[in-house]
């Protein structure tokens, strides 16, 4: 439970329309059209507000960051380091400095004194039109259509050769990952680093044996600069797990390639729950999505926006993430039961209106942004009756598509045959048997 006490909070549904949103598994951020930014959950390191870091208090509902104007968009992933790009094109973060997050050409490791959490230009960044972030690395797309990164380089993530590679390496500077050029979108892993260049090409670098081979780079499935990843064409963006990945294509449909953990792939595996799940380096399209606009994926679960504003989740539900109010995974895509909605982001979602919804364990609830200082968030439980499988709901034009059979998931059933050879059946038929007789010899004793 968060704890509050002399906060300033939000005491009014915003006037200002939420142009973005970002969430990580402590903090949110969200944009709103006055160029402002709001921010709750965990601020262990000034993540959320640096106001009121200094008295270790967390914010559990949104409290403005001082120090930004003029804010386009935002992320919250790089572990407690918030990210903000400003509309002159400057990078903005504050929080923790772990791995270099900041970005400041400082060492990673600092004195609790000083300010590192409030707000400052990432130096050396400027005509920047997108960011993204990882628990340990952050891209940076110029309109040049050049990538900058920095952050740890474990596994050579940052996508250069001029980082050494290894456990302690990281640069506290943004550089340049060599040879991209004419990039539109970029996406960021746990540990590696994703290009979408115009053509509808994807490159990657970093590590991911699911989509690099040993031929690519350092060792196996490790790249150090980016690597034209064959098979993917026509994409318009993709978003980056810990161990799957999905990808948007021109044309609204939505392909999924890595491990089908907890059903994260969405294509109905039947071994999704356990060690032998699908896998596959090749991408497989979301039977029953079509016209999507946005995607998103977090720890084994996967969201999907489609244009007539609904909203589809699959995957990991441990923390109630697909929104039907139950903690069991889901093999395939589930309607969530908002609508309207304009914005997602992990498990949280933006209506038109700019109520933020957010899939719990209990189901969906509205956040309802009337607060008082010193009081909890109020909570709209939303009826959940609604929530449907693909099956029986799909949007219009949805094609689902079969899986070539040496690429479904099997399961092997467990052998009802017993050491040496002998069958519980026909073992059970013995004993019956035996029994009879008994019996039998019984009766004409009696006589």
């Amino acid at each position: 439970m968060f704890t509050l006490s002399s906060v300033s909070c939000c005491t009014a549904a915003p006037s200002d329309d939420i142009v973005d949103i970002s969430t990580s598994d402590i903090h949110e951020l969200v944009v709103l059209s006055n160029g402002t930014v709001w921010a709750w959950g965990s601020n262990s390191y000034g993540q959320c507000s640096p106001d009121i870091h200094e008295n270790n208090i967390d914010a559990n509902c949104p409290v403005m960051v001082a120090g930004l104007s003029d804010i386009t968009a935002v992320s919250a992933r790089l572990c407690s380091t918030s990210l903000a790009l400003k509309s002159d094109g400057t990078v903005w973060a504050w929080g923790s400095n772990t791995g270099g997050g900041l970005g400041r050409g400082i060492p990673t490791a600092y004195d609790a004194s000083d300010d590192f959490w409030k707000p400052e230009p990432v130096p050396g960044l400027t005509n920047v039109i997108a960011i993204a972030a990882s628990p340990q690395t952050a891209l940076a797309l110029k309109d040049d259509g050049t990538v900058w990164a920095w952050g740890m380089n474990d596994r050579g993530q940052l996508g250069t050769e001029a980082i050494p590679m290894g456990d302690f390496s990281y640069a506290s500077s943004p550089v340049q990952v060599e040879g991209l050029s004419d990039v539109k979108a970029i996406a960021t892993g746990c540990q590696n680093g994703f290009a979408v260049k115009n053509d509808g090409t994807v490159w990657a670098w970093g590590a991911g044996s699911s989509v690099l081979s040993s031929q690519h780079g350092y060792k196996v499935g490790v790249a150090r600069t980016p690597v034209l990843v064959p098979g993917f064409t026509d994409v318009k963006s993709l978003s980056i797990g810990g161990s799957h990945a999905l990808l948007l294509k021109n044309d609204g449909s939505v392909w999924a390639w890595g491990s089908d953990w907890r059903g994260a792939l969405g294509i109905n595996s039947s071994a999704y729950d356990t060690p032998d799940c699908y896998n596959t380096r090749t991408p497989v399209q979301v039977p029953g999505l079509a016209d999507v606009v946005a995607i998103d994926v977090s720890n084994g679960h996967s969201v999907a926006l489609c244009g007539d504003g609904s909203v589809w989740s699959w995957g990991a539900n441990y923390g109630g993430q697909i929104g039907d109010g139950s903690l069991e995974d889901v093999n395939r895509p589930w309607r969530v039961p908002v609508k309207d909605i304009v914005l997602i982001s992990g498990s949280s979602m933006v209506d038109r209106d700019g109520n933020i919804y957010k899939c719990t364990k209990q189901g969906v609830s509205k956040l309802d942004f009337k607060f008082n200082t010193g009081q909890e968030q109020s909570q709209q439980a939303i009826n959940n009756t609604e929530l449907k499988p693909v099956a029986s709901e799909q949007p219009a034009a949805t094609v689902p598509v079969e899986l070539a059979p040496s690429e479904q998931a099997t399961s092997t059933p467990v052998s009802s045959t017993l050491p040496g050879g002998n069958s519980v059946l026909t073992i059970g038929v013995l004993l019956i048997t035996v029994v009879a007789m008994g019996f039998i010899v019984y009766l004409a004793i009696r006589k």
